[in-house]
C-alpha cells in the first residue's frame, strides 16, 4: 500500500494524484513545445528574408524603379544576412 504524507492513497486521492501527475506532465510538455514553436518560427522568419532578398536581387533597375527602391537602398538590403532585420 503507499502512502502519502496524509495517510494511505485511497482509490479517490490516487485518481487525484494520477490527474494533478498528468497536468504537470502536460505542463512540462507545453512548455517545451512552446520552446520549440519559438525556434520554428524565427526559422521562418530567417527563410522569408532570404527570399525576400534572394528576389530583390532578381529584379531588374526599372523593376526597383516600379517599386520606389533605389540601386543603393535594395543592394543595402541585400546584402545584409538573414538573421538581420
Amino acid at each position: 500500500m503507499l502512502f502519502l504524507r496524509d495517510g494511505p492513497i485511497t482509490t479517490q486521492r490516487s485518481s487525484a494524484v494520477v490527474s494533478t501527475v498528468r497536468a504537470l506532465a502536460n505542463e512540462a510538455v507545453d512548455r517545451r513545445c512552446s520552446r520549440f514553436s519559438g525556434i520554428w518560427q524565427t526559422m521562418g522568419l530567417w527563410l522569408r528574408r532570404r527570399n525576400d532578398r534572394a528576389m530583390l536581387r532578381s529584379l531588374s533597375p526599372r523593376d526597383l524603379h516600379d517599386f520606389c527602391l533605389s540601386q543603393t537602398d535594395a543592394e543595402t538590403e541585400m546584402n545584409k544576412p538573414f538573421w538581420r532585420e
